[in-house]
């Protein structure tokens, strides 16, 4: 039985994790929660969450690392270095060509058995999302190009996100902000830094992501990301140009 640390356990992707753990029945002798000084010490109902430090990794097997890219670039190699296997969801090694980027729907074959990755990053949820649906149409039919924009709801940015689109939302029902100038009732299309040519850095992550997932470095890919007024969930609007048609019945 092994024992599993979740990194940023009082998170939203934390807290996702946990479950997925508790729903697929992971057997784990024990989950160790860890997080910042903002968050250690708080009771929550599955323990209390433990102060993330250098002596954190003693006990553990495994890793889960999501809180964010800075406290992965700190810690994981702390956690290797005491023996456990992590996986981050962060941005942190998603184009570090020695870490495998793995969408279990789709390249599952990188993690061969009796093989020991120390580290595996975890792609962003556009990634992942177009990865497993692109995968089979370019098994049969090939992809030359896909001009993708994606409409996110404010989770994917995290709690203060949320509180923001709620309090922003609030403040224009009762008249105490003018329209555009908040996330309520509003899309944004900008998710990330802006770089030279105008795309952002989500943007261009989510371009090279997908490139390294489906093994194609040199795929033409275009993504547009918009920030939407939705508290949770994703949409996506796909045009692909296939190599070769699709053989009828392969939907």
């Amino acid at each position: 039985m092994a024992t599993v640390a979740v990194v940023g356990a009082g998170g939203l992707v934390g807290n996702e994790i946990l479950d997925v753990l508790e729903s697929r029945e992971f057997p784990a002798e024990r989950v160790k929660l860890l997080g910042s000084l903002k968050t250690a010490g708080a009771q929550t109902d599955r323990g209390t969450i433990e102060l993330l430090g250098p002596e954190a990794f003693g006990d553990v097997d495994f890793a889960f690392f999501a809180a964010g890219p800075s406290v992965a670039g700190e810690f994981v190699s702390v956690a290797v270095s005491a023996g456990a296997r992590v996986i981050d969801v962060s941005s942190r090694f998603r184009l570090d060509p020695a870490v495998p980027l793995v969408v279990p729907e789709v390249n599952a074959s990188l993690l061969r058995e009796g093989e020991r990755h120390d580290v595996v990053a975890s792609p962003s949820a556009t990634a992942i999302g177009l990865a497993v649906t692109l995968a089979p149409i370019a098994a049969v039919a090939g992809i030359n190009r896909a001009i993708v924009s994606t409409y996110q709801g404010a989770a994917s940015g995290g709690r203060r996100l949320l509180k923001r689109l709620s309090s922003d939302t609030i403040a224009l029902l009762n008249a105490r902000a003018e329209p555009g100038t908040g996330l309520g009732f509003d899309c944004v299309p900008r998710i990330g830094a802006f770089l030279p040519g105008d795309a952002t850095s989500h943007e261009l992550h989510v371009v090279e992501e997908l490139r390294r997932i489906l093994a194609q470095p040199d795929l033409a890919v275009s993504i547009t990301a918009v920030r939407v007024p939705a508290f949770f969930g994703q949409g996506m609007s796909v045009h692909l140009e296939t190599e070769r048609r699709l053989p009828a019945g392969s939907g």
